[in-house]
């Protein structure tokens, strides 16, 4: 029996490789900068909080990432997606749950050398799964 997908309440989603790494409630990202701020969300993903605590540490010098910012109806229907570019952490305010692997993120702030909506016309074959690992 398939688990339900632990971020199906959250309008912003990030994925990374193709996997759901987080999902979040808001996403502020004022025109004309490089700056995303993703807020009240969470993640399961151990591997993706290892990577944001580093580069919030070491910057831009511990590695870049390329993720897709997928919105989500109310519905859980698919909107848009966003290609986010070359992107590390600068910023994580969070706090695990007690006896869970769930981490509650108050905050993320990701800087980037920019955003671009993917295409609305894909095929199946690339977009980001939408199940949790």
């Amino acid at each position: 029996m398939l688990e339900p997908d632990p971020y199906r309440n959250f309008k912003f989603r990030l994925f990374l490789d193709e996997r759901c790494v987080a999902a979040f409630s808001a996403v502020d990202a004022p025109p004309e900068q490089q700056l995303l701020t993703l807020e009240r969300g969470v993640t399961f993903d151990h591997e993706f909080e290892g990577w944001v605590r580093e580069s919030v540490r070491n910057g831009v010098t511990f590695g870049v990432r390329d993720f897709s910012l997928v919105v989500y109806s109310e519905n859980g229907e698919r909107l848009t997606s966003y290609r986010v570019h070359r992107s590390y952490a600068a910023a994580w305010l969070a706090l695990p749950y007690m006896d869970s692997d769930k981490i509650a993120v108050r905050a993320l702030k990701l800087i980037c050398d920019g955003w671009d909506q993917e295409s609305a016309e894909r095929d199946g074959s690339d977009r980001p799964r939408e199940d949790h690992e």
